[in-house]
């Protein structure tokens, strides 16, 4: 059995110290004789011991394991001879099988100034207007009118406090791993919830949060994990914690086997521009750390987004495809300018808050391609409308998504 198969088949064995000492002792004391060890014993003091040497650590409850990140394939890492970022260090996965509904949370009038004015939150209602359109909430109108998924505000003195009920909808929740040292500080129960107690030790670099302080907890009742995180101390997460309510929009989560995304193919390059290496990746090594329904599937020449560029005056053009119809209306930062008919196809023109231009070109079948402008005006408008005829949509059918690196706060 190899050190994995003992990781995974003893996952949920919570061992005290007493315990661990116990079985650590065990090699330095002689047997007694007439009373061999069973061998299924011996198996378990094994499982325990290789658990222990692999560095993991499991929570009192099974819902959240930290562990090292060695076996992890860094994702986000396209240049492994000359690597931008620290290797994953530790990797965090959360299990959650039962079944469960949309959740969100009130704050009960709560609230932190914020100098974002509110555009890093995610509503509840919106959330549900995007992936189940037709559903019928049972929530109550009032409290869905105001229930966060995410409520994220920085403060005028640079404060940051986010917090999320991680998404686990189509293949269930994401493994995670972090780049810096890690810590699992105390278990214990906030609010009627499970929760654990974690740091994380990043070097202060500009803008960027430094050390973070996340508070992981879990709902038995509702089936979803919470993180409340913060770059002053656990005092404020908790705080948070403790005027939060969390509510059930009675929406069935939409649970998967598989699950398809989209890469593009592009015809031809139009007139000027080249793509950008640094920001772009082929579909083929974008996708490495995902497990694919079929690893054998054709990808030459997709890629999972693409960035173009003209060098005579940097104007760049953005480009990806998405499994389903996003509701604009409601994603903040983009305004609906028009609508139209290009090629057959509906498609929408909207302005970001920056004035940049957009195109989103649909499917009849659901899917769609953004295009995006760092600039507006009519010879941006007739690029994006060339480009979305010529792009050609490459499905791909996963069974497990690859790690993503938690962090908990970003620079919104």
């Amino acid at each position: 059995m190899t050190k994995d198969q003992y990781r995974e088949a003893f996952s949920k064995i919570q061992p005290s110290q007493e315990a661990v000492d116990r079985l650590l002792a065990i090699p330095e004391e002689q047997p007694k004789r007439g009373r061999p060890i069973r061998l299924g014993a011996l198996i378990a003091v094994a499982a325990i011991v290789v658990l222990l040497l692999a560095g993991t650590v499991y929570a009192v409850t099974n819902w959240f394991r930290l562990s090292d990140a060695n076996q992890i394939e860094d994702p986000n890492q396209y240049d492994p001879g000359t690597p931008s970022q620290p290797a994953p260090q530790h990797a965090i996965n959360l299990e959650e099988p039962a079944e469960g509904n949309y959740i969100g949370f009130t704050l009960d009038g709560w609230s932190l100034p914020d100098r974002k004015q509110s555009v890093n939150n995610i509503m509840l209602k919106n959330v549900l207007a995007n992936r189940n359109p037709n559903a019928q909430p049972t929530l109550d109108a009032g409290i869905l009118a105001i229930a966060y998924t995410q409520y994220f505000p920085i403060t005028p003195d640079g404060e940051m406090l986010c917090i999320q009920v991680l998404d686990r909808d189509g293949l269930g929740y994401r493994d995670y791993f972090t780049r810096y040292e890690t810590t699992l500080v105390k278990e214990g129960t906030l609010n009627g919830m499970d929760a654990v107690w974690l740091t994380i030790r990043e070097p202060q670099k500009g803008n960027e949060p430094g050390d973070t302080y996340h508070l992981f907890c879990h709902s038995e009742a509702l089936h979803c994990v919470l993180v409340v995180s913060s770059n002053r101390g656990f005092d404020r997460a908790e705080e948070a914690v403790s005027h939060l309510t969390l509510v059930d929009s009675g929406v069935p989560l939409n649970r998967k086997e598989t699950m398809t995304v989209f890469g593009l193919r592009l015809a031809e390059l139009p007139a000027e521009f080249e793509i950008d290496q640094e920001l772009t990746e082929p579909l083929d090594s974008t996708w490495t750390a995902w497990k694919r329904k079929d690893p054998d599937a054709d990808l030459t020449g997709a890629y999972g987004c693409l960035v173009l560029v003209r060098p005579t005056d940097g104007l760049k053009l953005f480009i990806g495809a998405e499994a389903h119809h996003v509701d604009y209306e409601h994603i903040g930062g983009y305004e609906l300018n028009r609508t139209g008919i290009i090629n057959g196809h509906e498609v929408l023109w909207l302005n970001s808050v920056n004035s940049d231009a957009a195109l989103v070109y649909r499917y009849e079948d659901g899917t769609q391609v953004e295009l995006f402008a760092k600039g507006s005006g009519e010879e941006i408008d007739a690029l994006l409308a060339q480009l979305a005829i010529s792009i050609e949509l490459v499905p791909m059918e996963i069974i497990h998504e690859a790690p993503l690196e938690f962090t908990g706060l970003y620079q919104g």
